[in-house]
């Protein structure tokens, strides 16, 4: 059963940020499609998984791409964005560990040469993941 969905503010999670281009400061923002403006966590019984999920304001099919032990992440089709994760808490036990293993895949995502157009995404799915981080987590062991 899934759990409410936990509301983030996508201003704070991707603010902008001026750059330098050609000599002219530009303001850099990252597409509102790319910053999910919600999360949740919650444990999906009929797959035996605890479930991490990102809502975006438009939505998409996605594919489930193995990453590590125990660690599988739901990938959009088309956009290659972050939909979340979905993780077998019987190989892996501890929140701890879990929230280690899914830092360190947003990391390897984020550092994809093939997912480079999506980098900034990662980024902020971890900051989002990070700012509900209690709340995703407290049905972990439900």
């Amino acid at each position: 059963m899934s759990s409410p969905w936990l509301e983030l503010d996508p201003e704070s999670l991707a603010p902008p940020k001026d750059a330098l281009v050609r000599g002219v400061t530009l303001r850099v923002v990252l597409s509102p499609y790319d910053v999910p403006d919600a999360v949740r966590g919650f444990r999906d019984a009929a797959k035996d998984r605890f479930v991490i999920e990102y809502r975006y304001i438009d939505d998409e099919p996605w594919t489930l791409e193995h990453h590590s032990d125990g660690i599988s992440a739901r990938i959009g089709k088309t956009s290659k964005r972050l939909y979340g994760f979905e993780i077998d808490t019987t190989k892996l036990g501890a929140q701890a560990i879990i929230l280690e293993m899914i830092v360190a895949t947003l990391d390897t995502l984020a550092n994809s040469p093939k997912r480079h157009a999506r980098r900034e995404n990662y980024k902020v799915a971890r900051s989002a993941l990070a700012a509900r981080q209690g709340e995703v987590f407290q049905h972990l062991g439900a």
